[in-house]
């Protein structure tokens, strides 16, 4: 027969245990008939402490709960506060577990000292909550990374709680620091990539067609010859973008009226005068072509009056009259010579 329950008490309301003792729950519970009821048993934290549905407690880690007793029937409870602690050897072997995790974390600079070791260690033993514990840190030597050489931490700690101690060697080595890189950004060309300061960096504009290389407009460094190709120079501390410029491939213009020669235009040539024969260089004019019956008659007097059209020429010219008769060309000479009257 289960009874309902009218109160549960329990002896005492709050206990302390250390990490690993145990604690048996003896409740008083007052019912309406003369029988006992059931009750049920559990804990706030079970990393604390747990409980069995005996009520035998067991404390397994450092801080507080609550173990509550319930009596269903009835709705009535009752309630313990457990400390658990940690004896001083207990202390002192989560603390070198702390002091050992510091050692193997802790960032060291060219300022670190011996008293900045040591305070970090307090601190976080403080954080952690464990009271009554000495850490000493001695012979602390430290020796920073460098780019492709390893550093190092020596030194010992001497960790105290009452009678209890412990020490925790320092010997430490730090990874040696990776070389620092800079980004190089190519445009048109090949080459980019990360490098190293001081390292030896090729780089090469792609062809195109119908354009020629010219420069490289560079940011982020100054070229000692800006219009070479392939390029090389050494990278500097610091990112570089590197642009190649082209320009079209040059070539000679046709000109209107002539056939395109190198380097240069055909001037146009002499054109043909309408009722004359062309000229080498120039243009025939009007009305020097011979007349009929105007043909020159060796030993007969020129009755040319002179003055009149056609005897202005100056003495000693040569005039060429070219006649195209079936496809040949003749040309008659004829020297004209003024009489002196």
């Amino acid at each position: 027969l289960n009874a309902n329950a009218l109160s549960v008490t329990v002896p005492q309301e709050k206990v302390e245990l250390y990490v690993g003792e145990t604690y048996q729950i003896e409740p008083v519970v007052e019912t309406d008939l003369d029988v006992d009821t059931l009750l049920e048993y559990a804990s706030g934290a079970e990393a604390v402490a747990d409980v069995t549905a005996d009520g035998l407690v067991t404390a397994l880690g450092r801080g507080t709960t609550t173990i509550t007793v319930t009596a269903p029937r009835g709705e009535k409870t009752a309630s313990i506060e457990l400390t658990v602690k940690l004896t001083d050897a207990q202390t002192v072997e989560e603390a070198e577990a702390i002091v050992q995790e510091i050692v193997d974390s802790i960032a060291v600079s060219n300022d670190t000292t011996q008293e900045d070791f040591q305070s970090a260690l307090e601190n976080a033993l403080e954080n952690a909550g464990l009271e009554n514990v000495t850490v000493t840190v001695s012979e602390l030597s430290v020796s920073l990374a460098d780019v492709g050489a390893q550093g190092r931490i020596t030194g010992s700690v001497s960790i105290q709680c009452a009678e209890s101690e412990a020490s925790v060697v320092i010997d430490r080595s730090i990874a040696a620091l990776a070389p620092k890189t800079y980004e190089l950004v190519v445009i048109s060309g090949s080459g980019s990539g990360s490098y190293e300061e001081g390292a030896e960096v090729i780089v090469t504009a792609e062809e195109q067609e119908g354009m020629v290389f010219q420069r490289w407009e560079a940011e982020g460094i100054t070229l000692a010859d800006a219009a070479a190709n392939p390029l090389s120079f050494k990278m500097p501390a610091g990112a570089v973008r590197l642009i190649a410029v082209y320009q079209e491939e040059p070539g000679g213009t046709e000109t209107p009226g002539g056939t395109e020669e190198p380097g240069g235009t055909e001037e146009p040539g002499g054109t043909e005068t309408p009722g004359g024969t062309e000229e080498p260089g120039g243009t025939e004019t009007p009305g020097d072509t011979e007349k009929p019956g105007d043909t020159a008659n060796p030993g007969k007097e020129d009755t040319h009056t002179p003055g009149k059209t056609g005897d202005s020429m100056p003495v000693g010219i040569w005039i060429a009259l070219a006649v195209v008769c079936g496809g040949a060309l003749i040309v008659i000479a004829a020297f004209r010579k003024e009489k002196e009257s």
